[in-house]
């Protein structure tokens, strides 16, 4: 705008009262925007908004976002969220490793204290046929676009 004014309009520069002003501004803004620059986030979650359920199910995504790079993500699902056939707008997934919630307890709990921390603090799914997933992503660059309007509308 300044140098709109000054080369094409011939107008007197601003004071210099108004010139710090803007030094100030753009100080500003440089200073506020630093941590998009200088910390790059490598992992982030996937919660749901609903508190009740958030306790249950997550989604963790690691990697660089970039298509066609390895992108790893591994958390609790329902079941319904999960498909052998390739569906539209889906991601598909990369040597999935799937675990259910029942299978886990089994596992983990030979004297119940997985399942009494499990009742307490959540995080294992809700229901027995719950599902924990590992796997890599390939991500079409539609897919990669609605992910990283997710993480940039999200505050993380």
């Amino acid at each position: 705008m300044i140098r709109n004014e000054l080369e094409h309009e011939d107008k007197a520069p601003p004071t210099r009262e108004r010139i710090l002003e803007f030094a100030e501004l753009t100080w500003y803004f440089l200073k506020s925007t630093d941590n998009l620059v200088n910390y790059i986030v490598e992992e982030f979650n996937i919660v749901p908004t609903d508190k009740v359920i958030a306790k249950y199910y997550w989604l963790n995504i690691k990697g660089d976002l970039i298509p066609g790079n390895n992108i790893e993500l591994h958390g609790w699902i329902k079941p319904i969220y999960i498909s052998n056939k390739s569906l539209p707008n889906w991601i598909k997934l990369i040597e999935p490793e799937l675990e259910t919630r029942s299978q886990m307890i089994k596992k983990l709990n030979p004297n119940n204290l997985e399942l009494k921390f499990d009742k307490e603090y959540g995080g294992r799914g809700k229901n027995a046929n719950d599902l924990f997933l590992k796997a890599k992503l390939c991500l079409s660059d539609h897919i990669f676009w609605n992910i990283c309007k997710l993480y940039f509308s999200s505050g993380i």
